[in-house]
């Protein structure tokens, strides 16, 4: 027994020291890796040879690490290339380096990776007349996200919203009476992105986000729905809107206003599209785009999460 083991090891041995002796007056291109990982080469004897070769040609720019990332090389690999890449030393290659394989939040558009960006999501509840419409409310009251004052009240501004996007709320005590009833106000609640427009632009082009879902640091993410949503934008305040639905609010004189409630499901303008949801990533792809502002989010309870993507498409 021990002599059949002894036997098949040298074999081993003797199959893989070529390839290693090889790869020392080689260089090695991602080709290279492609046909060893085809042929069934580990990853142990692929490192191996990266590191004995001579030089190594491989894309170690961000979009290249993706790149590779996506065609399933694993970490030790990528590790190894970059280790060996033409400005990399022994002693500062393994750690500074290995940040450039940090999940990215990109739109892809052809040959074109646009990096995107996280916006906040401040949910506000706007007073509405009878049988008004949410636009038009939305409108006439005047809510901006960092700007505008009217008969609303922000309940929930997020990080990264933009400051300033609470918007006063209050009524006149007209008399003793009033000032101990409890009125219900009735009217909208918005999801609002904060600033006026993005500063992410993409073209109408076929697009494909790829969205890690680490990067939110937020458990939420992982399990909620990811949609292309359509914003609505308001031609006066040019506030951007992702979602509504209608609301109300309880009031009185001395207690002030309480914490508005949404009556029905938040209405979303939703944009068919391909999606993904594999290895803690999101993908979507969507065939093209007509001109106007999106945002990428996640619904919990067909309500958004606090951050979304937003971009413009021109």
């Amino acid at each position: 027994m021990y002599s059949l083991q002894r036997k098949w090891f040298l074999i081993l041995l003797l199959a893989i020291m070529p390839a290693a002796l090889a790869a020392a007056d080689q260089i090695i291109a991602k080709e290279s890796i492609d046909v060893m990982k085809a042929a069934g080469c580990g990853d142990e004897l692929i490192v191996a040879i990266i590191r004995s070769a001579k030089e190594v040609r491989i894309d170690t720019s961000v979009d290249g690490l993706i790149a590779l990332k996506r065609a399933g090389y694993s970490d030790a690999i990528i590790r190894a290339i970059v280790e060996r890449a033409p400005n990399s030393s022994p002693a500062t290659a393994a750690t500074p380096q290995l940040v450039a394989v940090s999940p990215q939040l990109v739109a892809v558009q052809g040959n074109n990776t646009i990096p995107l960006k996280n916006s906040g999501v401040v949910a506000t509840f706007a007073q509405s007349k009878k049988n008004g419409e949410p636009m038009d409310t939305l409108k006439s009251v005047g809510i901006g996200v960092g700007a505008g004052v009217g008969t609303a009240v922000a309940i929930g501004a997020t990080a990264g919203s933009a400051a300033g996007s609470v918007v006063p709320f209050a009524y006149p005590v007209a008399s003793a009476w009033s000032a101990l009833r409890t009125k219900t106000l009735k009217g909208f609640y918005y999801e609002l992105i904060s600033q006026t427009t993005s500063t992410v632009v993409l073209t109408t082009a076929a697009t494909e986000f790829t969205i890690p879902l680490a990067v939110f640091n937020d458990g939420r993410y992982p399990i909620a729905e990811p949609v292309l949503i359509k914003l609505r934008v308001s031609e006066e305040t040019r506030t951007r809107v992702a979602g509504i639905a209608k609301g109300e609010m309880k009031y009185s004189g001395l207690k002030g206003p309480q914490e508005p409630k949404a009556t029905e499901p938040y209405q979303h303008e939703t944009v068919q599209s391909q999606i993904t949801k594999a290895n803690n990533f999101a993908t979507l792809k969507v065939a093209g785009l007509p001109t106007g502002e999106y945002a990428v989010g996640f619904l919990l309870d067909a309500k958004l999460l606090p951050e979304v993507l937003d971009f413009t498409v021109r």
